[in-house]
């Protein structure tokens, strides 16, 4: 406990350090970072209460490194304890970049191939024959024509369209491809996860599983008038490790298949479905908005590269349009991208009913903004901080 008291105070530290020389820098009439102002983060704790948001908590990259962290507000609204930069939130569909990132370093190691039919991976039990030709990066882009999740045992794995037709948002394309990860790589695909960045990167709190440790690290979710709700990874992921902790093997190992026959056992009424299990690379994620802005800056151009990182090539191909959603917004490998004046930004949101999430980066100039928070009303409080801080009006607020 001693040391994450120092690790906790270190790194508060240098955060105060960091944001005193950027807001010199600012004074000075230097290039703006992307810190929320002060005015924002005195105002900001009246914002949460009228949208009945408890909790943010806020990141900022800037010069390709995490250079500012603030908390605001509780961690559960019945308890009033405090959120610290170290509380883990659910960052649901954050999770996808996260996931797109390893798979791009899965085809740098020649495991994997973009643009090979995925069946010649792994080909699901229940999988179309109309579905043969997609591929990851149909998969990435949301252009595999799978519709999004099924939530009743009697739905069928369906396409609406031929592969690279159209957009459409598709998680169960995203469940897939990490099925097909655990194939080539003969591990379940949160270790895959931890081994290629999670652990390299310095996060680790983050995961699409559950542990004994989340369950005191993780905030609490909101309802849209601030109750707290049911949190779907910590009441299943609780009833997991109970049942299987005399294996010895812990979530983050399991695959699939254990991941299905344990959820089998300990909750029966549950559709043993994609959507009704841990860990899924398309919603599950888990971690602190810190480890957030670690995993970002690893999208900014101009840096030096560490051998566990993906390529100069890769990176570019994850912020390159694959799709056009509207005139100013197209989608890449994992990331949504808008085109304006300034340049291109990359964003994704997160949404799991009762915790809600953004990001946006600007990749040339090596700075992003992470927001977490853990209620319904969440956009409402994270628009207004990425507005001020960015001093951009998204479009892709308008198309979530």
């Amino acid at each position: 406990m001693t040391v994450r008291r120092r690790d906790f105070v270190v790194s508060s530290l240098l955060a105060a350090a960091a944001s005193s020389l950027l807001g010199a820098r600012r004074r000075a009439g230097q290039d703006r970072a992307w810190i929320p102002p002060d005015d924002l983060l005195a105002d900001l704790p009246r914002l949460m209460d009228l949208a009945s948001v408890p909790g943010v908590s806020i990141s900022v990259v800037e010069d390709g490194a995490v250079a500012w962290t603030r908390s605001f507000g509780f961690a559960n609204a019945d308890t009033q304890a405090p959120v610290t930069a170290n509380h883990v939130f659910a960052a649901a569909s954050l999770g996808k970049p996260v996931f797109a990132f390893v798979v791009l370093k899965l085809v740098e190691e020649g495991k994997l191939d973009l643009d090979r039919p995925l069946v010649e991976f792994h080909r699901p039990a229940d999988l179309p024959a109309e579905a043969d030709r997609i591929t990851a990066t149909h998969v990435l882009s949301h252009t595999s024509g799978l519709r999004n999740w099924r939530n009743r045992a009697d739905q069928k794995l369906m396409t609406d369209f031929p592969p690279g037709g159209r957009f459409q948002y598709s998680g169960e394309g995203y469940y897939w491809l990490s099925q097909a990860v655990e194939a080539v790589t003969g591990q379940g695909i949160d270790r895959v996860m931890r081994e290629r960045l999670f652990g390299p990167a310095a996060m680790p709190r983050a995961t699409y599983g559950w542990s004994r440790n989340h369950s005191a690290w993780t905030v609490a979710g909101h309802g849209n008038r601030g109750a707290v709700g049911n949190h779907f990874s910590r009441s299943l992921g609780d009833k997991l490790v109970t049942a299987t902790e005399p294996a010895g093997k812990p979530m983050s190992d399991w695959t699939s298949a254990q991941v299905f026959r344990a959820v089998a056992q300990v909750d029966p009424s549950l559709p043993l479905l994609p959507n009704f299990v841990i860990p899924n690379v398309a919603g599950s994620l888990l971690c602190t908005a810190p480890e957030y802005a670690a995993f970002v800056t690893l999208m900014m151009s101009g840096r030096r590269r560490a051998d566990w990182e993906i390529g100069e090539a890769s990176r570019r191909s994850m912020l390159a349009g694959r799709i056009d959603l509207k005139p100013s917004l197209s989608w890449g490998l994992g990331w949504g991208l808008e085109r304006r004046a300034e340049g291109t930004f990359f964003w994704h949101w997160g949404d799991n009913g009762i915790f809600k999430a953004f990001t946006v980066g600007d990749p040339a100039r090596g700075r992003a903004i992470v927001v977490f928070t853990n209620a319904e009303g969440g956009p409402k409080v994270y628009q207004r901080i990425v507005r001020a801080a960015t001093a951009l009006d998204l479009n892709a607020f308008l198309w979530v």
